[in-house]
């Protein structure tokens, strides 16, 4: 499928993605169209060079925006993406989890949209810093790490079922594993 916006004066963007591109067109951006392929990956075209290609839209539209600096613009969908978390119960600790929750699935999220087919040592490290950091940033109890660790894991698995992809589906499937090896103790 192929998706191509003009510079026209159209003010209704069929995604987001057309929107950015719009804006980053006027501020001096050379992209003919975007398309995405058949395993899901979205392309961005430039007269003259070879293609682009960023493993989803909202990939390719976080670069777009840094790259043409109109994070001025948008600074709405980093601000809230944690906030759009369900908190599971408050359990052990008066501590709310509503944003331990949103801070460990906005880590989690960020590492598995950037990673290839494979659960490499690096994502493995940075999982593994991403998760020591959080335990450290809120002094969690072994009770509250467990109830963590169970929220990611049943989340991830939530998204496993919901996936759209089987590439996608292993992906998940090897972060869980990858997560429920992870010890308070190794920490």
């Amino acid at each position: 499928m192929t998706y191509s916006t003009d510079t026209s004066a159209e003010t209704t963007y069929e995604n987001l993605l057309d929107e950015i591109i719009a804006k980053a067109r006027q501020k001096g951006a050379n992209i003919t169209s975007w398309t995405q392929s058949q395993n899901g990956k979205t392309i961005i075209h430039i007269p003259e060079k070879l293609p682009i290609y960023y493993l989803s839209m909202d990939a390719a539209a976080d670069s777009l925006i840094h790259q043409y600096k109109l994070l001025s613009e948008y600074r709405y969908l980093y601000q809230n993406a944690p906030l759009a978390v369900k908190p599971f119960a408050t359990q052990g600790s008066g501590e709310p989890k509503s944003s331990l929750n949103a801070q460990g699935l906005f880590e989690c999220d960020t590492l598995i949209n950037n990673m290839d087919n494979e659960l490499s040592g690096t994502v493995k490290r940075k999982l593994h810093y991403v998760i020591e950091k959080i335990n450290s940033t809120h002094r969690l109890s072994s009770s509250d790490f467990e109830h963590f660790q169970n929220f990611l894991i049943e989340h991830y698995r939530q998204k496993t079922a919901e996936a759209p992809t089987t590439q996608k589906k292993k992906q998940y499937q090897m972060f869980i594993r990858f997560l429920e090896e992870i010890s308070q103790s190794d920490i």
